[in-house]
């Protein structure tokens, strides 16, 4: 998922250890719908709750390994004020490392789609 500021300047990223920093994101629990887990995780992995967009930002089929199968992946995009202080979650989360950049300094091109898209909705 994208967590962007208001004015769609910023992206949030989060350290992931393996894959560098990257979108927020993680699996859809049991009973959850997909909008509910794009709401829990960004609160889970930064502190942060913002304005979830209307529809998702895109869609994606992927794996991250060669021995894995292929999941269908939906990505959403929430909106949230950049004052607010990164923090929080729960134990063992991903927020220390996370970290506003700049459209400019975006670390890989699908984020040049989110943003594009996210200004429009």
């Amino acid at each position: 998922m994208w967590v962007f500021d208001r004015a769609y300047g910023h992206v949030l990223l989060v350290q992931h250890r393996v894959r560098g920093l990257v979108a927020p994101g993680g699996t859809v629990e049991a009973r959850e719908t997909p909008r509910a887990a794009a709401v829990r995780e960004p609160l889970e992995e930064t502190g942060v709750v913002g304005d979830l967009l209307p529809a998702p930002t895109a869609v994606g089929v992927r794996s991250y390994r060669a021995d894995w199968a292929p999941t269908l992946s939906l990505f959403y995009s929430v909106v949230v004020d950049r004052a607010v202080a990164l923090g929080g979650g729960k134990a063992g989360s991903r927020r220390d490392g996370s970290a506003w950049t700049t459209q400019g300094t975006a670390c890989f091109p699908r984020i040049e789609v989110a943003f594009a898209h996210a200004r429009r909705s």
